[in-house]
């Protein structure tokens, strides 16, 4: 049987161990997003409750260093959760599970640093704690973002769109993004082959972005806010910018 088959029967087995039933939502992975996948139970930046539970899978060669297993795990704590570690030949890298209530969330790949892991809890629970902690870490950044996005001619109150021209759920959301951009609000338009513009994402967005959570995505540089997935309607994605807007003046 192919490995990756294997993979996520293993996955769909630690939910259930874990408390996701069959008669529960389980929130899935939509970071390749295609035509063959369904992307329809991404959380989309609602939520869906406080932490419960965080359990990483990582390959059996996976050094602590590697995988940030001793990292992770503290910053788990400061949250109040403790980690579970499974190893398995399968996992071509780590892979990190959510849980929250009888709802999961597997993250892949896993945060690199403190403030992309709190800002990744706070999107997809909720969970008090790491969105305070998310909160705090970006007041920290953005500063030195300001000045970086200045460099490099992007607004701070600027919509960073972050998008796959292979993606169905990015396509239906540039005509709005153009109708607000007609209507004047900003936004940085970053597609994922864009070498300049992926390029400043990792220089000056990263606290804002989270690269490894799909498509699409769009964050407010100047106040932290984050929409991932598609926005319910273009009010909404209108609301957002007109709030990101107001916050950089």
């Amino acid at each position: 049987m192919n490995k990756k088959i294997i993979g996520a029967m293993l996955i769909m087995a630690l939910a259930v161990l874990f408390g996701c039933t069959g008669n529960e939502k389980i929130v899935y992975d939509c970071s390749k997003c295609n035509a063959t996948t369904d992307c329809s139970t991404c959380p989309g930046g609602g939520g869906i409750g406080p932490l419960s539970g965080l359990t990483m899978i990582v390959p059996q060669s996976c050094t602590d260093e590697l995988c940030k297993l001793t990292e992770t795990k503290g910053w788990a704590k400061e949250i109040g959760v403790e980690t579970q570690v499974f190893n398995a030949d399968w996992a071509q890298g780590p892979i990190l599970l959510l849980y929250s209530g009888k709802n999961a969330y597997v993250f892949q790949p896993t945060p690199a640093k403190r403030g992309d892991f709190m800002k990744s809890v706070c999107t997809f629970t909720k969970d008090t704690k790491a969105c305070t902690f998310a909160s705090e870490e970006n007041k920290n950044a953005t500063g030195d973002m300001k000045s970086c996005l200045q460099k490099n001619g992007v607004s701070l109150g600027a919509v960073a769109f972050y998008h796959a021209d292979w993606c169905p759920h990015c396509a239906k959301m540039k005509p709005w993004v153009q109708e607000l951009e007609a209507k004047g609000y900003q936004f940085y338009w970053i597609e994922e082959k864009n070498t300049t513009a992926i390029g400043i994402l990792k220089d000056c967005l990263s606290t804002v972005i989270d690269a490894g959570s799909g498509y699409p995505q769009f964050g407010c540089p100047s106040n932290g806010k984050l929409q991932l997935g598609e926005f319910p309607s273009q009010e909404a994605m209108e609301t957002f910018a007109k709030d990101c807007a107001a916050a950089a003046k």
